[in-house]
């Protein structure tokens, strides 16, 4: 919720909004005036609002003072008290009204809350299009998006990652004779959407080979790509 709130500070100037709409005016739709993005300011107040009842609600329950009413403050201690808040009977309305939240956000917000990661250059025959991964904040690489800023038509899921990072191997292979990809351990972090010390620790766990390039350290694609997919859900 935080990166969330900042996001939704970018577009409160009445920047661009998902599918290309722009905010209209404080003034109206005709009449010209500051810009400013309603949609935004309502998912900030609806936000800092709702955090700051659930707050107040866990203080009151905990006999504990209350937080600082900003939405980092909040949020982080609504996290610390989340055991209890788990056992609450109200839990499901809170777990309700969050995504709820989240989700307003995320609608005002738009591309200020998307980020985009370059995956590579697309495999398919005769296409020299980049690959872009259209990811969200606190989320896995297995839910984005990945397009070609080529041909539209060439398009995957975060699901068929490993599959497209084969197949990505293999055609860069064929064009330069290369045999093996080596990943940074940032480029792996921002596709699985975790710390980079979470990286070091899998790569140590599970043995992952390495090199090293003027003292910076890579992984082997292999090895990485066998560790996403164990660590991909599985079927219940």
């Amino acid at each position: 919720m935080p990166h969330l709130y900042r996001a939704c500070e970018e577009v409160l100037g009445g920047r661009t909004i998902p599918g290309g709409i722009r905010e209209r005016s404080s003034a109206g739709a005709t009449t010209p005036g500051i810009p400013f993005n309603a949609a935004a300011a309502d998912a900030r107040t609806a936000m800092l609002s709702g955090l700051a009842s659930w707050a107040s609600l866990t203080a009151d329950g905990r006999g504990t003072r209350s937080p600082q009413r900003s939405v980092e403050q909040l949020s982080a201690f609504l996290l610390r008290h989340l055991d209890w808040l788990c056992s609450h009977a109200s839990a499901k309305d809170l777990s309700a009204e969050a995504a709820e939240l989240v989700r307003q956000a995320q609608r005002a917000a738009g591309p200020a809350y998307h980020r985009q990661k370059t995956v590579g250059t697309c495999p398919e025959s005769d296409c020299t299009g980049v690959l872009k991964a259209l990811l969200l904040p606190n989320s896995s690489v297995r839910s984005a998006q990945i397009r070609c800023d080529a041909d539209a038509a060439h398009q995957w899921t975060g699901h068929e990652l490993a599959s497209l990072r084969q197949r990505m191997r293999r055609a860069q292979k064929a064009s330069s004779g290369a045999s093996t990809v080596w990943l940074a351990p940032t480029d792996i972090a921002v596709m699985w959407n975790m710390p980079t010390g979470r990286v070091y620790q899998l790569a140590h766990g599970r043995k992952w080979r390495r090199q090293t390039r003027r003292g910076r350290v890579f992984y082997h694609e292999e090895d990485v790509l066998r560790t996403s997919k164990d660590l991909e859900p599985r079927p219940a």
